[in-house]
Parts: C-alpha cells; sequence; structure tokens
C-alpha cells in the first residue's frame, strides 16, 4: 500500500482526536482526558507505523518507532527537544496504556493519581498534541515524505 492509502486511517482518527478535544476543551471538566491521551497516543503511533523507511515491526512500540524516525533524520523534534521528548511520550504511553497512574504520579514528584490527573495530565495532553502535530506537519501527505 501507499502512504496515501495507508494515512486514511490516520485522517480518522485524527479528525477524531479533534472531535474529542473539542469536547474536552469546551466542557473543561477533563471527563475524557485519558480517552483524548489514549486516541492521541494511537495517532501518533500510527503515523510512525505508515512512514515510509522507518520500517515498523510489529513489536516495536511508539519510543521505538519515534526514535528510529528521529536517527534516521525523517523527522526531528521540536526545537530544544531532545531525548527527553521521547521519554516523556514513552512515560505517558505506558501511564495510559497500562492504567498505572501511581506510578505516573510517583514519577511526577506527585503523592498520588488523583493529584496527576489533576495537575500533569492536562499539561501532558498539551505537550503530546503539539509534538504529533508538530511531526505530521514535517510530511507530505501524500508521498509520506519529509517536507523540503
Amino acid at each position: 500500500m501507499s502512504f496515501a492509502e495507508d494515512s486514511a486511517s490516520l485522517a480518522e482518527l485524527r479528525r477524531e482526536l479533534a472531535q474529542l478535544r473539542a469536547h474536552n476543551r469546551e466542557g473543561g471538566d477533563g471527563s475524557l482526558w485519558i480517552a483524548e491521551a489514549a486516541l492521541a497516543l494511537i495517532t501518533l503511533e500510527r503515523f510512525l507505523r505508515i512512514l515510509p523507511g522507518v520500517n515498523a515491526a510489529d513489536k516495536e512500540s511508539l519510543p521505538q518507532l519515534l526514535q528510529r524516525a528521529v536517527d534516521r533524520r525523517f523527522l526531528a523534534l521540536p526545537l530544544g527537544a531532545g531525548k527527553d521528548t521521547i521519554d516523556r511520550a514513552r512515560k505517558l504511553r505506558n501511564a495510559i496504556l497500562h492504567g498505572n497512574y501511581e506510578q505516573a504520579a510517583k514519577q511526577a514528584g506527585l503523592e498520588s493519581a488523583a493529584a496527576y490527573f489533576r495537575q500533569r495530565l492536562q499539561p501532558e495532553l498539551e505537550f503530546l498534541f503539539s509534538l504529533t502535530n508538530h511531526l505530521i506537519s514535517q510530511v507530505d501527505e501524500v508521498t509520506g515524505l519529509k517536507k523540503s
């Protein structure tokens, strides 16, 4: 399949993410922040999996795919971002995927999962959304190749 054909699923994920994000911003109560985080992570990983040249293996996940895309200079992290950006995405992925909010709280220096939800989840969502948009904007949406 070509990138254009594969990207139909990516376009659908992005559309649903935009709707969920709008809902969360309008309501402001955070009732679907975990859903937004999960969908944002799925969107980013799907993007990395369909990129030509990344050659995603079945057992690889977001951190490995992102590291490979950056190492091969196919994608560039935001200005000033480094390995800590990939580690931050990994930690958020692990917290959401495994439902281990207590560990996320501990890593953030917070006393509880409730504190993590109140203080850290929203900023982590903003980080993830910005990172995803930054990376996707570097690629031609028809060919999947890096824009010049």
